[in-house]
């Protein structure tokens, strides 16, 4: 069925590997490798800044192609992790199309906070959708290249997007 003239494309449509996305003062979302992982940027905790940030996953969540991984980074490093934060995590979770696989990386700053992420994101979100693969880092490099491991394992995925 063809789209209405009008209907606004989708978050995966929109996706472009040329520029910075502001969805939020304080929150942004690049692409890399060809726009095959998505960044998102946080460096704010306020409350309108993370509901952004939590329905722009959300949307790209449900429009992300399920013959593709999802391979994504939160990058906190420059925020800390809240009760809110962790609530809207487990929102997005909550909500994950259960065909969807993947991974998905997130930076933390190297705190003590941080050994918490890790305990929030292995026990609580990692057990919720087997499907994607967690895991938490301090560094957005080391981040990355685990992402891109997931694409050479994919054998749908392909040099251009």
């Amino acid at each position: 069925m063809d789209k209405p003239a009008t209907a606004q494309p989708s978050a995966w449509e929109k996706r472009s590997s040329q520029s910075v996305e502001v969805i939020y003062e304080g929150v942004s979302r690049i692409w890399l490798h060809s726009a095959q992982i998505v960044c998102y940027s946080v460096t704010t905790v306020s409350r309108p800044a993370i509901d952004a940030w939590a329905e722009a996953v959300k949307a790209l969540v449900l429009a992300w192609p399920t013959d593709r991984p999802y391979l994504a980074i939160q990058d906190f490093s420059e925020a800390s992790l809240t009760p809110y934060i962790r609530k809207q995590s487990t929102s997005i979770n909550e909500n994950w199309p259960a065909v969807l696989k993947g991974r998905s990386a997130v930076v933390a700053p190297r705190t003590m906070l941080a050994q918490l992420m890790r305990l929030f994101v292995s026990h609580e979100l990692r057990p919720q959708n087997l499907a994607i693969q967690r895991e938490v880092f301090f560094r957005i490099e080391d981040a990355t290249s685990w992402l891109e491991k997931g694409l050479l394992a994919d054998p749908n995925a392909t040099a251009k997007a």
